[in-house]
């Protein structure tokens, strides 16, 4: 299952600044709804983030967690690129959508796409942005104001939002691969290729 947050897809929300116990709260409504008592929790970007925060307030619900590209706390430079995803989402969608197709994939799969290719994809996530300008622009200003401690840390004081609320540190992990400098961090690069919960017997992702 793969509820879209708050300010994506067809989820509808009160429109407010976005808070990470809004996140939170989507994620469990939307389990609930599908009738899942427990659930293990994966999450992208923002998502890693949500992800994080839902193990740590409901570890009675979550049975691991994988957070792929979430951050530690929204550095002056995160600050400022949110800022820009914020500006190019209300007023150049076309613009967001193809820095995102610069930023976001790798250079072997952009080196072998063709003209028609990019064009194609392009104009294809310009009008996914065109339709969600507002979301994406809440979403961005979540991003700069919400923070997590590594996941991993056994020193983690926990999640805190911009109003302060704070969470529990998360207990259990699967896998956490934050970035640094657009590099992976020294500790997912030393990571096993078998994903294992601290605390728990391995996970393997279902076929």
């Amino acid at each position: 299952m793969a509820p879209d947050l708050p300010g994506s897809g067809g989820t509808r929300d009160p429109g407010r600044p976005l808070t990470l116990h809004d996140l939170v709260a989507h994620v469990v409504a939307a389990a609930r709804d599908a009738g899942l008592d427990r659930f293990h929790v994966v999450g992208h970007s923002l998502g890693a983030v949500a992800a994080t925060a839902t193990a740590a307030l409901h570890p009675d619900l979550v049975n691991s967690l994988t957070a792929h590209a979430g951050w530690a706390r929204s550095d002056p430079q995160l600050v400022f690129q949110f800022a820009l995803w914020q500006h190019l989402a209300r007023t150049d969608p076309a613009a967001m959508a193809r820095m995102m197709l610069l930023t976001a994939m790798g250079k072997e799969a952009l080196r072998a796409w063709d003209r028609t290719t990019f064009a194609q994809v392009a104009a294809a996530l310009t009008e996914l942005l065109d339709g969600a300008r507002d979301g994406l622009a809440r979403q961005s200003a979540a991003g700069a104001r919400t923070s997590t401690s590594p996941a991993c840390s056994r020193t983690s004081p926990g999640v805190a939002d911009h109003e302060g609320r704070r969470t529990p540190r998360p207990t259990r992990m699967n896998l956490g691969v934050y970035m640094t400098s657009g590099r992976l961090s020294a500790e997912a690069e030393r990571a096993e290729p078998t994903v294992r919960n601290k605390g728990g017997p391995p996970f393997r992702f279902p076929e």
